[in-house]
């Protein structure tokens, strides 16, 4: 990061040969580790996040710490780290965009009532698309439901619960 010097993410594309068969549990501690000794000040605002305690097919266990301020999770912020089985590595990770700073002095402001944020639903449109999947082996394409705003299409990801306003990532 230009400002913090801190890494923010890096991935190693090599393959790493070793000599360890680390459990995944072993492996977790090894994040956690990595973690606390190299962003200490995000530890407070951090929790793991752990589906199914496995590997991929690299034997590589992946760990998502999402970043939470006052039990609210920040969406799109986290840090998500691989450990490498057979030699106890980190190979990948990446942190959140974030800095621990903004994270101090984040207040979350109260929502609206539904009611009164329901209205910005008028403004929106349900329009099926074909969505391309890549998550098998051979690409494929899947009709679904996407939310875009009325008289402008753009693609609508959220509602401000504070305001009511319409929050759109891509145009």
């Amino acid at each position: 990061h230009g400002e913090t010097g801190q890494i923010q993410g890096f991935i190693w594309f090599k393959e790493r040969i070793g000599e360890q068969s680390l459990t995944f549990q072993q492996c977790e501690l090894i994040a956690a580790k990595f973690i606390r000794t190299y962003f200490p000040a995000f530890v407070p605002f951090l929790k793991l996040k752990v589906k199914d305690p496995s590997f991929n097919e690299a034997n590589r266990a992946i760990f998502h710490f999402g970043v939470f301020v006052q039990d609210l999770k920040l969406d799109g912020e986290f840090f998500m780290l691989s450990v490498n089985k057979a030699t106890g590595l980190i190979d990948m990770l990446m942190g959140p965009k974030m800095s621990v700073n903004v994270l101090r002095e984040f207040t979350p402001q109260a929502a609206l009532p539904f009611e009164e944020v329901q209205e910005a639903l008028d403004g929106i449109d349900v329009v099926l698309e074909w969505d391309k999947r890549y998550d098998q082996d051979e690409p494929y394409e899947l009709l679904i439901y996407r939310f875009k705003e009325r008289g402008t299409n753009k693609s609508i990801n959220y509602i401000n619960a504070t305001n009511g306003a319409l929050i759109s990532m891509h145009d």
